[in-house]
C-alpha cells in the first residue's frame, strides 16, 4: 500500500534550518529559471503543432504557486534549549508582513510565482491549474488568489475571480467523492482532455503526479517536505 505524507517533522532541526536559509531562495531560482526557459519552450512547441490548438501550461497549485507548510509547528526541548517554532514566521503577507499564526484558510504565495504566471500569460499562453484541492473549497481557494493579488473582479490582475469561480474552467479541482489514494489518475485524465482542445508546452508541478504523458516539458519542482503519490 501507498501511504501519503502530507506534513513535514518540524522535529528535524536540519529541516528548520532549511525552511529559514534555503527552501524560498531555491523556489525563486526555479521559478526564475522556468520563467526563462518558457519562449524557448514555446519556440519548439510552435515547430511542433500541426493543428492549429491554441497554447496551455498546466500548473499545479500547492507549493509550486502556494504554500502551506506555514501551518506546521514544533514546540519542545531540545539540546537543553526550548524550541517554540512556527513555520508562519518565514512566509510574508503581500503587504510584507510576517504571517500570521494560526491562519489556515489563506495561503501565501512563494516567491517567483507570480512573475512566472505573468510572464506565462504575457506569452499568451492558457494557464491551467490541476490541484488536489477539494471542490468544496474552491471560494476559499480563489480568496487565496486574490488576498495575494493574482485576481480580481475587474480583471486589473492576472485572473478574473469569476473565472476561476467556475468549475472545471482554469481551476480544476478534485471531486469531493473522490477518496482514490492516489491523484495521478485524476489529474492524468485532466491534462488528457486539455490536450485535446490546446497543445500543452509545459505541466510544472511538485511531486512526480503532476507530470504525466501530456505535455512537451516536464518540470519538476522538488519538494522537501512532503510528498504525494
Amino acid at each position: 500500500m501507498i501511504h501519503r505524507c502530507k506534513i513535514a517533522d518540524f522535529s528535524n532541526p536540519y529541516l528548520r534550518s532549511y525552511l529559514a536559509r534555503g527552501y524560498f531562495a531555491t523556489h525563486k531560482a526555479l521559478m526564475e529559471h522556468v520563467q526563462k526557459m518558457i519562449p524557448i519552450w514555446l519556440s519548439l512547441s510552435e515547430k511542433k503543432e500541426t493543428h492549429n490548438r491554441p497554447f496551455a501550461a498546466v500548473f499545479d497549485l500547492d507549493e509550486v504557486i502556494f504554500g502551506n507548510i506555514h501551518e506546521n509547528e514544533f514546540h519542545g526541548v531540545q539540546d537543553g534549549k526550548i524550541i517554540d517554532f512556527y513555520a508562519s514566521d518565514y512566509y510574508c503577507t503581500p503587504d510584507g508582513d510576517t504571517w500570521p499564526r494560526k491562519t489556515r484558510n489563506l495561503n501565501p504565495i512563494l516567491p517567483g510565482a507570480m512573475d512566472l504566471l505573468a510572464k506565462t500569460q504575457e506569452l499568451e499562453i492558457k494557464i491551467y491549474f490541476i490541484s488536489g484541492r477539494r471542490e468544496s473549497i474552491r471560494a476559499e481557494t480563489v480568496k487565496c488568489f486574490e488576498y495575494n493579488r493574482l485576481a480580481s473582479l475587474d480583471n486589473s490582475l492576472i485572473f478574473n475571480s469569476n473565472d476561476l469561480l467556475k468549475v472545471n474552467d482554469i481551476l480544476i479541482l478534485r471531486p469531493n467523492d473522490d477518496d482514490a489514494e492516489s491523484v495521478r489518475p485524476y489529474k492524468e485524465s485532466w491534462r488528457k482532455k486539455i490536450e485535446e482542445t490546446h497543445h500543452i508546452v509545459m505541466n510544472i508541478g511538485d511531486q512526480i503526479s503532476d507530470l504525466g504523458l501530456y505535455g512537451d516539458v516536464q518540470v519538476h519542482i522538488h519538494h522537501p517536505f512532503y510528498w504525494i503519490p
